[in-house]
């Protein structure tokens, strides 16, 4: 779809992620946490990814008004606006692997929306590559996004500076990271998610109906689904669901959450 592919891989994990390539051949894995932003943050940040108060940030939440959609044959580019500023938002589509958590239909020019994606650059121009779009219903969620914006930020510096503070600051980056994967993400439209994987499906079915903050934990997940699904598939299933903008990871690197609760 790029020219240069390897620049637009999925996201992955503050420490279980997918492993990029840095310019010098150094591999870094790429967080997995979830955070709610507002478009001049994502325009200003750097090329190599969006950092907040020194904390790398896998995936972003945006809500704008959807000024234009423009669909061709394998993609469709939503170009969305809030009161900071302006940027396009990507969905590739897959005929193969079918539209999997994507509710592009029910989002149109002039409607309100949210974009669930990770940040790309081409040739120093910054987008959206979108695992997620939804309709934003009510005002309230809107004030909810901008409130969440600044208690992100807020919140983060609070932590850092207690860090600072203290010998050791592991427990702090734990509570970080759940932290920005707790944003409001508005009506759920991927209970009835198929990903053409009965055991992926199973995975994301039971981190659906998980209504605690923090998640499931790999152990939990595995004794749910001991008499259906291998250790090792289960590690698979959250690799891929996370890589693919479905889960995120929340306390730690093995408790897990659905993008959509």
């Amino acid at each position: 779809m790029w020219d240069n592919q390897s620049n637009y891989d999925n996201a992955g994990g503050f420490e279980s992620g997918t492993q990029t390539n840095t310019p010098s051949g150094e591999k870094r894995k790429r967080a997995q946490n979830l955070c709610p932003m507002k478009i001049k943050d994502i325009q200003e940040a750097e090329e190599d990814g969006i950092k907040i108060e020194g904390r790398e940030i896998g995936m972003v939440s945006v809500v704008g008004e959807v000024k234009s959609v423009e669909q061709t044959a394998t993609k469709t580019v939503y170009t969305l606006k809030d009161n900071s500023g302006e940027i396009e938002a990507i969905h590739w589509t897959d005929a193969d692997a079918g539209d999997s958590g994507i509710s592009g239909s029910a989002v149109s020019e002039g409607m309100q929306g949210r974009i669930i994606g990770s940040m790309r650059s081409q040739q120093g121009k910054k987008h959206i590559m979108v695992f997620k779009i939804l309709p934003v219903d009510s005002k309230e969620e809107l004030d909810s996004h901008e409130l969440e914006c600044l208690y992100v930020k807020l919140k983060l510096r609070q932590l850092n500076d207690k860090e600072n503070q203290s010998i050791g600051g592991g427990s702090q980056a734990s509570l970080a990271n759940s932290m920005v994967g707790s944003s409001s993400m508005g009506a759920s439209t991927m209970n009835s998610t198929s990903f053409a994987n009965s055991k992926h499906d199973a995975v994301f079915k039971l981190l659906s109906a998980c209504t605690r903050e923090e998640g499931l934990s790999r152990d939990e997940m595995m004794q749910s689904l001991k008499n259906r699904i291998a250790r090792k598939e289960l590690d698979d299933a959250l690799d891929y669901l996370s890589g693919e903008g479905h889960i995120y990871s929340t306390t730690d690197e093995d408790h897990f959450k659905t993008t959509d609760g």
